[in-house]
This record gives C-alpha cells, structure tokens and sequence, in this order.
C-alpha cells in the first residue's frame, strides 16, 4: 500500500484557494488532510488513488485538531516487505529490479562518464588521495569518492526508496561508508577469481565465526546486465552465515565453483548485500559485454571503517544539506558538529 506524502494541517482552518487539490476525509472524525499533488514530491502521481480521497470544490476549509504543531508524512511504498526481509535475512542480498528509472540511469551513466574524462586529465589534482586509488590506465576503469564529482551522485547517498531498505534492514541513523563505480568492457585477471568479503582487516575475519552485520553495500546496475558473463555481480548465497571460508583453489578458478550466482539484472537494477556475503566481479566471456555500475556503501554511526569521509574537501562538505550532513562523522566539519551516541 503506498502512503502518499502530504503535510497535516496545524490551524483550525485553513482556506484552499486550488481546484486541483484534493483531500482525504477520515469516516469517524470527519479530520481532513490536503494531498498537494507533485509539491512534496516529484514522482507523486497527479491524482490519488484508494479509498477516501475526494477532490475538492473552490474555498473548501480544512479542519484540523493539531494548533502550531507541523507534521511531514513520507512517501513510503511499506518496503523493506516481510518477504524482502526473510530472503535477505536468509540469503544475506537482495535484488531489486527497475528500481532507478531510465531518466536516473542515463544520468548517473553520464556523469561517470564525465568523471572519468576528468580524472584521466593530465590536470586533474585532489586534494587527499582516495582510500583505494583509482584505476584510470587500462579499458576497465574503478572510480573512488564519487560524491564530489557530480550533484547527481550526491543526490543517491540519501535517496529516499533505497534509504527505505538501509533503515529498515540496517540502522536509522547510516554512516557513509564509501562509493566507486566500475567501467569494464572486457575481460580481466580479476573476473570470476576475486572472491572476497567486504570490511577492513581482511572482512572483519577476528569477528568469526559469526561476522556481524556491519556494512550495508548497495550496487546499482547502469548497463544492461540482464544476461551473466560481463562481470556481473557474482555471490554465493548464504554465505554471510558460512562457519568456514570456500575452498581457496576453487576460488582461483574463473569458472565458478558450485553454489555461485551471477545477479542478472537490466538498466536500472539494485542489489544490495550483507559485508559476510561472499562475492565477485563474475566471469567476462561475453562478446560485447559491458559493466557498469556503482557502489554505495554504509556503516553503522559508531563506526568509522574507512577513510572517505574525510578525503572530501571543505567546500564540499560546507555544501552539504543537514540531512546529507548526518551521514558524514561531526569532526569532519569546521567547526566540528555533535553527533549522537
């Protein structure tokens, strides 16, 4: 069920002066709340739908018990889901298909493109190196601390439909972790063999046997990936629950031991996973191939696993809005911030 976003209204009256607006009236008390098509939220649809929404007539008077007291409901689509929940619980990922639209994905693929063409220049300078250097040399491209790089970047650290998942399957109050995005279009040492679990110190491996929940990785796939064999996102399913590690040859081996599974997915996909899950760029056999795709991650607010938080530059992090600063450690700012326990 999706609970549209609206704003209660906090005077005793309040006089509409829109023909096109419309309102929800509760059956008992007879309360009325204003739905404002497409002001709160760009992706509204122009019209509600469900049961008690009625358009309202010129100068219609809202009531409302609440004085001096505003209050936002959220657009919310109920996700994660019971079911979404058991199958990551259970198999530690989850793919989400057509979660960006086609306008989001040709955007985001446009600004990778343009970071990459401005890290490649011979003039390009940072100011802190990032926590793992980019590789710009060869025809498959890393990228490393996007945030910077394009407005459109920034906007996904704290998109609202995924920051539904981090907060219901993670923590309410996420810490940016780290971002990068891949660029392959061809086969390399790597594919199919670099198995690996995420987390500093090896994957947290003095945490065993049980590896905690500690980081929350999102991949959003901006080429098509619908077929496997293109570097596809390659996990073993369960394994964030596995006592032991796989067998270390098996690993050294491209074509994939038994239990693997590339994630398929078209333009558009999301594929979120557990730090304990075993996983992979998968094989790159396919004539043709292409992967492209980024990678946001996030950690609890008590840690501070890695080291991008504070290689970004102060114009940017005075740029912030409040709610991307809450993402980001207080003493990264000038003067330091206060964050919660």
């Amino acid at each position: 069920m999706v609970t549209y976003s609206h704003y209660i209204v906090a005077a005793n009256y309040r006089l509409i002066h829109n023909t096109r607006e419309w309102v929800w009236v509760n059956p008992l008390s007879e309360f009325t709340v204003p739905y404002f098509a497409g002001l709160q939220n760009k992706e509204l649809p122009s019209e509600p739908t469900g049961e008690g929404w009625q358009r309202m007539s010129e100068g219609i008077c809202l009531s409302s018990p609440l004085r001096k007291q505003y209050r936002k409901m959220t657009v919310t689509n109920q996700h994660p889901t019971d079911a979404e929940r058991f199958f990551f619980d259970n198999n530690g990922y989850l793919v989400i298909e057509d979660f960006l639209n086609k306008e989001q994905v040709d955007g985001l693929y446009a600004a990778l493109q343009q970071a990459i063409e401005r890290r490649r220049s011979p003039e390009f300078k940072r100011d802190h190196q990032p926590a793992f250097d980019d590789r710009l040399d060869t025809a498959n491209i890393r990228v490393m601390h996007l945030l910077a790089e394009d407005p459109l970047f920034l906007q996904m650290l704290d998109y609202g439909p995924m920051m539904a998942y981090v907060h219901g399957l993670f923590n309410e109050m996420p810490h940016l972790h780290s971002t990068d995005a891949f660029y392959e279009v061809e086969r390399g040492d790597y594919h199919g063999r670099g198995w690996h679990i995420d987390g500093i110190q090896d994957g947290f491996r003095n945490l065993k046997p049980h590896i905690p929940f500690l980081q929350f990785k999102v991949g959003y796939y901006l080429s098509d990936m619908s077929e496997p064999d293109q570097g596809n996102l390659t996990l073993v399913p369960g394994s964030h629950k596995a006592l032991v590690d796989p067998d270390a040859q098996a690993m050294q081996d491209q074509t994939l031991f038994d239990g693997a599974l590339q994630v398929c997915g078209g333009p558009g996909t999301a594929v979120i996973f557990h730090n304990a899950v075993w996983h992979t760029a998968g094989p790159f056999s396919r004539d043709g191939g292409k992967r492209v795709m980024l990678y946001y991650g996030y950690e609890h607010p008590w840690m501070l696993a890695c080291a991008e938080q504070w290689r970004y530059d102060k114009a940017f992090l005075r740029g912030l809005s409040e709610a991307q600063r809450r993402f980001f450690h207080g003493f990264v700012f000038d003067p330091p911030e206060y964050r919660w326990g």
